[in-house]
């Protein structure tokens, strides 16, 4: 999959009965290539036209079918600089506590990022809060 060029991603997408021709025909023109299918979600439809939830639903159900056949099931979680910042600097704040001293308070993420945040730190630290 990662070496498919934008003619194969069209090709893989227009076979699938699930996925309207509409989205081969979107893929193609915006000359999308295996590697950056494998990163495509719900936003990066929309960029491109995809618009119909219905739509962004079979796709992203199809693509992630495609991952899971792909990459077997490794989990992919986005490594943004920003939030592994904070969870760095965070980590550095409690070491340098002693036992009984007040938990520094909880990162301010900006808005943009909180989602992204939320979903890294669920990812390395489940069931932490």
């Amino acid at each position: 999959v990662e070496s498919w060029d934008f003619e194969q991603v069209a090709k893989w997408a227009s076979e699938k009965q699930n996925i309207p021709n509409e989205v081969a025909l979107k893929l193609r023109e915006n000359k999308i290539d295996g590697t950056e299918l494998l990163l495509f979600g719900r936003e990066d439809l929309k960029e491109i036209g995809i618009t119909r939830p219905g739509t962004l639903a079979r796709v992203i159900g199809t693509i992630d079918e495609l991952k899971n056949r792909h990459l077997g099931n490794m989990i992919i979680v986005e490594q943004s600089p920003y939030c592994f910042g904070k969870i760095i600097d965070q980590l550095r704040l409690r070491a340098m506590c002693r036992p009984g001293d007040e938990l520094p308070p909880a990162p301010e993420i900006c808005e943009p990022d909180k989602k992204r945040f939320k979903r890294i730190v669920e990812y390395y630290f489940p069931g932490d809060e």
